[in-house]
């Protein structure tokens, strides 16, 4: 039986379950891990609302320390990259110091996902969360690997990259908002945001490669993250309406994405390692312009698209008692049969990275 609309509190007043709680679990991931990336110090009204919420259900209690966590394993993913390349103790340190970060931030996430109650995370969320635990058990194997340097930058791209494969599939299982509209645009936000994740694996791959050697296991994997991260920035781009897009469009627009997407495509269809210096000035330009997608585009949606619906379901409560509502499957799951038509081609791109 879906849940009710509808909660009373202790003076027997109707209290809206707020949709703003639901949206913001869609961008709590990258926003969490933008602030642990590049530090950003201001917090998005989205952020902050959401974090004045109960964290009552599995999708609140999860979504947040799930974002926590991918930043700091992006983080060490990083310094991991660095430390193999150039194997100075100067660079040892930063690796050896994001562990215990990223270890803090997994145990919170394991003890949010533990104290869900029985059955809370079931079917696909259940195998989906196997599936996460199994690729965060591995960072165990693969940290002294790094540190003595017994192992290739593409495995270690590739250790901590299942570990952000694994929580973006759980949290397209876990998201859930009943507007479509909003659901929509929301997704599209994430999924432009994912796509900025397979530049970065790009970015680290041919930072840590020697006189522009590529193997081929280097090149078949570059070439999936290059499809991967194009078919998700195509999917989000023709989903983020006008009043949205603005921040897209500051990104599609620069020289840099241009010089970006043609260097990407020397790699997988020539096999040209593209100059190393034009390599850096376009990704160290395109990072910033693509956090802003996703903080400023999440700022617009809340703007436009959330607070409108809040106000107009405050108003539906003061002005209606609360009434009893249908249960799906009576007449009553039109928008929830519509928004899970949507979310298959997400589901199924999900399935396909990794």
């Amino acid at each position: 039986m879906a849940k009710p609309e509808h909660v009373h509190g202790s003076h027997g007043r109707p209290r809206t379950r707020p949709i703003r709680r639901r949206i913001g679990l869609l961008l709590v991931v990258p926003l969490a891990s933008l602030v642990a990336i590049w530090s950003f110090s201001a917090v998005t009204a989205l952020t902050s609302a959401l974090h004045r919420l109960d964290f009552g259900t599995a999708y609140d209690r999860v979504g947040g320390p799930a974002g926590t966590m991918i930043g700091a394993v992006q983080a060490e993913r990083a310094a991991a990259v660095t430390a193999l390349r150039t194997r100075s103790g100067e660079d040892l340190k930063p690796f050896r110091d994001a562990g215990p970060k990223t270890d803090a931030s997994i145990g919170a996430f394991r003890s949010q996902t533990l104290s869900l109650k029985a059955g809370a995370l079931k079917g696909a969320m259940a195998q989906r969360l196997q599936e996460l635990n199994a690729s965060l058990d591995g960072l165990r194997a693969l940290r002294p690997k790094i540190a003595s340097g017994r192992t290739a930058p593409l495995e270690v791209i590739e250790g901590y990259s299942r570990v952000i494969d694994s929580t973006d599939r759980l949290e397209t299982t876990l998201s859930s908002i009943d507007d479509i509209g909003v659901y929509q645009q929301a997704v599209s936000l994430l999924q432009i945001y994912w796509a900025g994740d397979f530049m970065q694996r790009e970015d680290q791959l041919l930072s840590s490669v020697r006189a522009g050697r590529l193997t081929a296991g280097d090149r078949a994997a570059f070439a999936r993250w290059a499809g991967a991260r194009e078919q998700y920035f195509d999917l989000g781009g023709k989903g983020v309406e006008p009043d949205i897009a603005s921040p897209l469009r500051q990104l599609t627009g620069s020289p840099s994405f241009a010089s970006y997407l043609a260097m990407e495509s020397g790699v997988v269809e020539h096999r040209t390692f593209p100059d190393p210096k034009a390599w850096r000035s376009a990704t160290a330009t395109l990072s910033p312009l693509w956090v802003q997608v996703a903080q400023k585009g999440g700022e617009a949606l809340r703007r436009t698209r959330i607070e409108p619906i809040e106000h107009g379901i405050l108003l539906a409560a003061a002005s209606h008692p609360p009434r009893p509502r249908v249960p799906h499957g009576m007449g009553g799951g039109k928008r929830l049969g519509h928004r899970n038509s949507f979310v298959s081609p997400e589901r199924r791109l999900c399935a396909s990275v990794g």
